[in-house]
């Protein structure tokens, strides 16, 4: 015979069972999709005078943003692209955060990387030239002629 407190006791022993290997699942299933979309830094070079600046901006109460500077550069016939910035306003950071995520580069009107949140961080839009730039690989061979390349920031809102 059967304790019916005791199996009450039981089921909830199951169940919670159950919820903890479903939350562990998913739980790596989360840690899985972040590790993938992490872009893999293969190298550090100094920023100098061969890197253009782009600059990301709010206006407003909160005015400022973000600052950077990047170049594309070859690697065995490859591009890589390399960047270091900073924030000018760190109350947007989540806002410029979004938009670097979104964010991409194209080389003759295709896109070649996208999501720019493997930039280095330099401490102040000042020292940004005294950085070393996070560089990504696109995976790309670079062609005969290059037309030109161009960075853009994603979409993001800030709201107060």
């Amino acid at each position: 015979m059967v304790d019916p407190g005791n199996s009450k006791r039981t089921e909830y022993i199951e169940m919670k069972k159950l919820f903890c290997l479903t939350a562990a699942a998913m739980l790596a299933v989360v840690a899985t999709d972040v590790h993938a979309a992490t872009k893999k830094v293969t190298r550090t070079v100094q920023v100098d005078e061969e890197f253009p600046s782009a600059n990301l901006r709010w206006t407003g109460a909160h005015a400022g943003g973000y600052d950077m500077m990047w170049r594309p550069i070859m690697v065995d016939g490859k591009i890589e692209i390399c960047a270091a910035g900073a924030y000018t306003n760190i109350q947007l950071r989540q806002a410029v955060r979004k938009s670097l995520k979104g964010g991409t580069v194209s080389m003759n009107d295709k896109v070649i990387l996208k999501d720019l949140t493997f930039s280095a961080s330099a401490r102040t839009a000042n020292r940004i030239r005294s950085t070393k730039a996070n560089c990504v690989a696109t995976g790309v061979t670079a062609p005969k002629k290059i037309d030109g390349f161009m960075l853009e920031f994603g979409p993001s809102v800030f709201r107060n």
